[in-house]
């Protein structure tokens, strides 16, 4: 409390609110009563008073319900309301006091009437704070009807009944009920006060200030009448009492009515105030995005410009909106962008994607994005406006206009980072050169092969030299055996028939185990000249089938004595459109993989790797299981990720899975899977699209 009223005291705003005028004026005015008081009588004095502020509580209630609509603060609607009420009950008090000849049964209806109406004002301060930031709305006439029944009840128990309790006894003085209901309403008044401090940040300052300053004086108000002796009330603490109550209702008054009227946005607009504040603060805030809108897009256009990769947007019509250096550079098309702005696409560039078509028929590639998807060809063909064609992988994605229609981003950049060719998530499309990088990967894929056969030339030298040993063993035989026979034509048939029987039957044989032979050599020959063809940059029909059993054939010696092969092909297998001398390649390091597990797995050997072909709609399926201790479930994820390997250092790269991975779905728009019960062995799962797919198109 004593912080409330440091707040209260210590503020120069309350001494501001009154004027020289209005001071000179309220000073004669209380002088006034004074000497009435003094110099003809206290009847007088206490009409006066009393009228005074019941003309201030009726004009209260009159301006606030006229004002009502444009007030936001529920508590004025309360207190207005009340006013009127307790100006009521004032006024009952002045025409009951001793000496006025109205109620003549009995002198002393004043008192009680007093202790009702600051009941009643009291008691309303404190509701009408509490309800401070409501957004309830009171309904005027229903809260007068309330306080109609309430004020007509408490006269009623006063005049009629006579069940009001007696708060002057004559001879004795104040009753104790009197004495202990001046300090329950200071009290509640305390509370309201209290209340009202919690909230001011509800009010306009000055009103706050106002109404706080009311309700202190209210306690003291309340204190003096609590302190008079005389059975005449006319003593000093009489008299100030009713002189604070002059100041107290007209601080209301102040506050409530003037403060209002003349400065209606200060108190009844406030919120509008604190909402032009906010919307102040706002614009404010926006004016500062946009400058932070306007600084990104000058960083944003910088960037552009100084990226390697050229970024063009192109409208719905097929128009490019812009570009930058690097598009016009890399479209042959020089070094200034506005060569390419408001020119149509397709008079600059034309997309071949490698593989095959994969733009739907009817309409341009740049539209390929217009259903909201995003494209991509991770291998393609860019022909531009001179002729010249460009290996590309490219990126396209919508990019949302106003409204009125779509726009594509387009970018293309260098590849030669190694990048994954999935462009950044702003809608962009990327055409970037990937010529280096296709020859390299080509040479590091026939580079792979011929390691690959490096290592298994040792074994198929030793496939190749059994038959040929077998061969010479037999040519040796047979050179003997016609020596025989000459000697036996040169002798005249002097050797036994028993000799030369046995020479019949057994050169036959030796003839037909070295053609055998040659045959067997011819098969390791042709299967290793199949196998390490270096093949061309298209498609060929191919035997899957075939392609299998010859590298099965080339690397035979490198899985013969740890595994047996078993063969599940589909007969009925059809051609399938991809790089053989590349699949050639997968199948390999899936076979000896394969073997390898097998070997290292400390299982029993021989193992078992089984191969199966099998037709699927418009796939081919080629599974390769093996009876190993199978892929652990926490590296699958890994196990394509290139030079992640399990093998011991210096027994593997790390790059066989990656490079099939790369041949099976990129190139050929396949997959390649693991499976597979851990303990069991691993299987790995192929499928090609027969028609070859496009390696170079996909949608995300």
């Amino acid at each position: 409390m004593g912080r409330i009223l440091r707040h209260i005291a210590g503020a120069a705003e309350i001494r501001r609110e009154f004027s020289l005028v209005e001071v000179g004026v309220m000073a004669l005015a209380l002088a006034a009563m004074h000497l009435s008081t003094h110099h003809y009588s206290y009847l007088l004095f206490h009409s006066i008073v009393e009228m005074f502020s019941i003309f201030i509580a009726i004009t209260v209630f009159i301006i606030v319900v006229n004002t009502a609509h444009l007030v936001k603060n529920e508590y004025i609607i309360v207190i207005g309301v009340s006013y009127l009420f307790v100006g009521v009950l004032d006024f009952v008090h002045t025409i009951a006091f001793k000496g006025m000849p109205i109620f003549t049964d009995y002198d002393y209806y004043a008192p009680q009437l007093w202790i009702a109406a600051r009941y009643m004002e009291s008691i309303s301060m404190l509701g009408a704070f509490l309800f401070l930031g409501s957004r309830r709305r009171f309904n005027i006439a229903l809260l007068s009807v309330v306080y109609f029944a309430v004020t007509a009840t408490v006269l009623a128990s006063i005049l009629h009944y006579k069940t009001f309790p007696i708060c002057f006894v004559p001879g004795k003085g104040l009753t104790s009920f009197k004495m202990y209901s001046e300090f329950v309403i200071c009290g509640i008044v305390a509370v309201g006060l209290t209340v009202l401090y919690l909230r001011r940040h509800l009010f306009d300052p000055r009103v706050y200030r106002l109404i706080s300053t009311s309700m202190v004086l209210m306690i003291a108000m309340e204190l003096c009448f609590t302190f008079y002796m005389s059975a005449t009330m006319s003593d000093v603490f009489n008299e100030i009492g009713h002189l604070l109550k002059i100041c107290v209702f007209y601080l209301v008054y102040k506050a409530v009515v003037v403060t209002g009227l003349r400065d209606p946005i200060g108190l009844l607009f406030r919120d509008l105030k604190a909402r032009e504040e906010s919307l102040g603060t706002a614009n404010a805030r926006l004016a500062d995005v946009a400058d932070e809108m306007l600084a990104s897009r000058s960083r944003l256009k910088a960037i552009t410009d100084s990226l390697f990769e050229g970024v063009l947007v192109v409208d719905g019509a097929g128009i490019i909106t812009f570009s930058n250096p690097s598009a016009a550079r890399m479209l042959e098309c020089g070094a200034d962008r506005r060569d390419l702005e408001g020119v149509a696409i397709d008079q600059v560039a034309q997309l071949a994607p490698v593989g095959g078509e994969t733009v739907p028929a009817g309409r341009s590639w740049w539209c390929s994005a217009a259903d909201g998807r995003t494209q991509r060809w991770d291998d393609a063909r860019l022909v531009v406006q001179s002729g010249g064609e460009l290996d590309v992988a490219v990126a396209c994605s919508p990019l949302e206009g106003d409204g009125a229609s779509r726009d594509t981003v387009i970018s293309f950049r260098d590849m030669g980072d190694g990048d994954d060719g999935r462009g950044p998530s702003a809608s962009v499309i990327s055409f970037r050169d990937i010529g280096a990088v296709k020859q390299a990967q080509r040479e590091a894929l026939q580079t792979s092969r011929l390691a690959s056969v490096g290592q298994l030339a040792a074994g198929i030298a030793h496939e190749i030299n059994t038959p040929a040993q077998y061969i010479s063993d037999n040519l040796g035989y047979i050179e003997d055996g016609l020596g025989t026979l000459c000697a036996v034509v040169q002798a005249g048939g002097a050797a036994t028939d028993k000799k030369i029987a046995r020479l019949l039957q057994e050169m036959p044989q030796a003839v037909a185990e070295s053609r055998e032979g040659v045959a067997q050599i011819a098969r390791i020959v042709l299967s290793m000249k199949e196998f390490s063809h270096p093949g061309t940059t298209t498609k060929t029909a191919t035997d899957i089938n075939r392609a299998i059993d010859n590298t099965l054939t080339v690397s035979r010696n490198a899985w013969k004595h740890v595994t047996e092969v078993e063969c599940r092909f589909d007969p009925m297998l059809p051609p399938v459109q991809c790089h053989t001398g590349e699949m050639n390649q997968v199948f390999l390091n899936l076979i000896l993989n394969a073997a390898q597990a097998i070997e290292s797995s400390g299982k029993q050997l021989p193992g078992r790797i089984v191969i199966t072909t099998s037709h699927c709609s418009d796939q081919v399926e080629i599974r390769i299981e093996d009876s190993g201790t199978g892929i652990p479930a926490s590296i699958r994820e890994r196990i394509f990720d290139p030079f992640f390997t399990t093998k011991a250092v210096g027994k593997g790269t790390g790059q066989g899975l990656a490079i099939c991975r790369d041949v099976v779905v990129v190139k050929h728009g396949g997959s390649l899977t693991v499976g597979g019960v851990e303990g069991e062995g691993a299987v790995f799962t192929v499928r090609l699209p027969i028609d070859g797919g496009h390696d170079a198109a996909v949608e995300t």
